[in-house]
């Protein structure tokens, strides 16, 4: 039994758990889970077994994870875009009245369709 999970383990991935820190809990949950089945090479930055130790240069141990990976997939937070993405707030912020004209026009015209539906079924 140790074998097939010394074997299986060494196909595991390395996990680097990124975050907003609103979802800290959430993220340390998915980490012990991950820890109990038995993958070991785990990151989390605040966990105390598979973060930073404190004082850590941080940028410089994600510096040294991404080389050390085979592969890495970077996926932006839409809430990272909207609160440092200066530009698109504005367009944003810019486009508000429209967006909320075409919604209102969207759901009058879905209105409209029901209801004529409904005329033609008496």
């Amino acid at each position: 039994m140790w074998a097939a999970l010394q074997y299986y383990q060494s196909f595991m991935s390395n996990i680097f758990i990124s975050h907003n820190s609103k979802d800290n809990d959430f993220a340390q949950k998915i980490i012990n889970y991950l820890d109990s089945i038995g993958h070991k090479s785990l990151y989390l930055d605040f966990d105390p077994r598979h973060g930073n130790p404190a004082g850590c240069n941080w940028e410089k141990e994600l510096s040294r994870l991404l080389i050390k990976s085979d592969d890495f997939k970077v996926e932006v937070a839409h809430e990272a875009l909207l609160r440092t993405w200066e530009r698109l707030a504005k367009w944003l912020e810019e486009d508000r009245n429209f967006f909320i004209c075409r919604k209102r026009l969207g759901n009058s015209l879905k209105s409209g369709i029901e209801q004529i539906k409904m005329m033609q079924n008496y």
